[in-house]
């Protein structure tokens, strides 16, 4: 629907013999908040024949901490999340998404993994005001989400994690959200050369772990599963990798990277993609 119009909204029901009737309702709805008012919205170039706009018809934008909303192909808003919420925007196969909030707003981090839906009711919530091991964030045990989640075949939801210690951004967990129980851990510093997370100068620079000397080597920001091959592709801001690898077995499939073959060991030469001519 439209914020701040009289909406004609049409609803069709069907009994059991087949048998259909349909009316139609009024809904007057209210304007829009004004921080959505605010944000300039600008459609230049609108050819909804050769847009991908999925089965709702809406572009979701999601701005880093902030609230999240969707419009239509015309630009126009149509749907809104009154909470802040951090980088988390998945649709799941049940038609629910999930989204990163805080518990208090005073909070820190955000540290609340929601399940809800386009209407706001909330099915399951996750608290990470502790790490996953029972400790508080950057001490011990697996840490707070980051940047993305991944639903697998089984239902359970892949997590970009830290791992407690003091390299940040760098590990994944698999959750059972029906039990809450983390269920694998991969631990992207025995999987990829030491010398990448020993020898990086990169430091994490969010508010929370600046000053703390936590190291941000890896950065995962993506997370993808390939339910035909049971692959899943990951990306990684500071190392300016993608990479694809089995999730059962981790055995890395290939890497894409700017990084040059030389700074690689030789036994990771075989994963490296090679560019085709013309290329960079």
């Amino acid at each position: 629907m439209y914020a701040g119009y009289d909406n004609s909204v049409e609803v069709t029901m069907t009994d059991q013999s087949g048998n259909q009737q349909t009316k139609t309702f009024k809904i007057k709805t209210a304007n829009l908040p004004k921080w959505i008012r605010s944000f300039p919205i600008k459609v230049t170039v609108k050819d909804k024949a050769k847009m991908n706009l999925g089965s709702n018809e809406l572009t979701v934008l999601n701005r880093t901490t902030k609230q999240t909303f969707a419009v239509d192909g015309d630009g126009e808003v149509r749907w809104y999340y009154l909470r802040w919420n951090e980088h988390i925007f998945e649709q799941l196969n049940n038609g629910h998404i999930l989204l990163f909030n805080k518990i208090k707003s005073s909070d820190e981090k955000y540290n609340m993994l929601v399940e809800t839906d386009y209407l706001g009711r909330v099915y399951r919530e996750f608290s990470f005001d502790k790490t996953l091991g029972g400790s508080y964030a950057g001490t011990a045990g697996l840490s707070l989400v980051h940047h993305d989640v991944a639903e697998v075949p089984n239902g359970n939801w892949l997590l970009t994690v830290d791992d407690g210690s003091k390299y940040v951004e760098d590990t994944i967990a698999e959750l059972n959200p029906n039990t809450g129980k983390i269920v694998k851990v991969i631990d992207f510093k025995k999987i990829f050369p030491e010398s990448m997370y020993k020898k990086s100068k990169i430091k994490a620079n969010d508010n929370t772990s600046s000053g703390l000397g936590l190291m941000d080597w890896l950065h995962i920001n993506t997370i993808d599963y390939d339910a035909k091959t049971g692959n899943i592709l990951l990306s990684a801001r500071n190392q300016d990798i993608i990479w694809s690898m089995n999730y059962q077995t981790k055995k890395i499939n290939w890497i894409f990277t700017s990084k040059p073959t030389k700074e690689w060991p030789s036994s990771f030469h075989k994963y490296l993609l090679k560019p085709s001519k013309g290329t960079k």
